[in-house]
């Protein structure tokens, strides 16, 4: 269960990316006119800045209330193309990413608000493709993969890491299809390992003795 849970997250993880873009509604009679408007996914007032005569092509901004930038981002053609930003309300960028023809393509880069990154994707048309890292608050490597495919249908390896730096998790999957996994405890121990068919659990006694459960079955 928990390997089915750690695949489904990876993907919400990357389809939430386009979140950050979401749907401005906005009325204005001048260009050039600052005006407020209702993020609909964030749910706060903004301010939107028409830089120009044409809505839907060019560079845009939004601002916070309290006049910090909040977004800013390329439309063509009324779809996102190009960079896109995202920043909080004292201004510091928590997101990077870059779209084509509306679609998250490309990199992609969020960032904790004491500025460290926090993860370094590479998307296709939305999907996790190649290497793509994420960190701890510190810096620590929290995990790292190498995926290619279809959704549903990813193939390749990912590991997660323990803050400490030691490996807690190691999963392998071909076409969304688990291949193989298995994972440690803080101490480098083998707790778990899961394949098609087959699941193996270990626990340590205080005084290190080991038990083995195949499949729910006590080996001891």
């Amino acid at each position: 269960m928990r390997i089915f849970l750690m695949i489904i997250s990876t993907l919400l993880v990357f389809s939430a990316f386009n979140l950050f873009a979401g749907k401005l509604n906005f009325i204005s009679e001048n260009a050039g006119q600052t005006v407020l408007v209702e993020n609909l996914i964030h749910g706060l007032p903004e301010q939107f800045l028409i830089n120009d005569d044409d809505p839907l092509n060019g560079t845009k901004k939004v601002y916070y209330p309290n006049g910090k930038i909040m977004k800013e981002y390329i439309v063509k053609n009324g779809k996102l193309d190009g960079s896109y930003k995202f920043y909080n309300e004292s201004g510091i960028l928590l997101t990077d990413q870059n779209f084509r023809n509306g679609m998250p393509d490309g990199y992609f880069k969020s960032y904790y608000e004491n500025g460290q990154l926090q993860a370094d994707l590479n998307l296709k048309e939305g999907l996790p493709q190649g290497v793509s890292k994420e960190y701890y608050e510190n810096g620590t490597l929290k995990k790292e993969s190498n995926l290619t495919g279809e959704p549903f249908e990813l193939s390749g390896k990912s590991i997660s890491y323990f803050e400490n730096g030691k490996v807690d998790t190691e999963i392998t999957t071909s076409r969304g299809k688990l291949v193989y996994s298995i994972s440690y405890d803080l101490e480098g121990r083998v707790t778990r390992e899961d394949s098609e068919g087959k699941s193996i659990s270990y626990w340590y006694e205080n005084n290190g003795k080991k038990h083995v459960v195949i499949n729910g079955v006590p080996q001891d």
